[in-house]
């Protein structure tokens, strides 16, 4: 029984260093994202995000995705690890909540990057400080 390669689940994505820093000078109008790829049909999904002087971003879980941050300019602090406060699932395999207990707080500045596995409480707070990041979140095809 002979078995072929398996097909492209979508068509592959190159980005340029120039389109890269054409989406960087449009998202620093505010704090707002833009995909790379959508993630549809390959598990994973790349966007870039601005964002600038927020506190008010919520913790959450990812129950089958991984994130990974590169902090391309700027800085951000992470907090990662511990307990979310009183969870609440926002659909399914999403948590949020307002706080993390017992997390560890990061520092991360241009060209770090912070892995964050699924089931792993995180949190990012701008407060005063400007960031440009890539966003890569990988999923299992039965969490999206």
């Amino acid at each position: 029984m002979s078995k072929a390669p398996a097909q492209p689940s979508q068509a592959y994505v190159v980005t340029t260093a120039e389109s890269i820093d054409r989406i960087v000078k449009d998202l620093r109008s505010g704090n707002k994202n833009q995909n790379l790829t959508s993630g549809d049909g390959i598990g994973c999904r790349v966007f870039i995000q601005h964002e600038q002087d927020v506190s008010t971003n919520q913790a959450e879980v990812h129950d089958g995705a991984d994130d990974i941050f590169v902090i391309m300019e700027g800085s951000a602090t992470f907090i990662l690890g511990g307990q979310l406060d009183s969870p609440q699932q926002v659909q399914p395999g999403e948590w949020r909540a307002s706080g993390i207990t017992g997390g560890k707080e990061f520092k991360a500045d241009k060209g770090a990057v912070i892995i964050v596995p699924r089931g792993t409480p995180h949190r990012r707070v701008t407060a005063g400080q400007d960031v440009i990041l890539m966003v890569i979140k990988a999923f299992t095809p039965a969490a999206r």
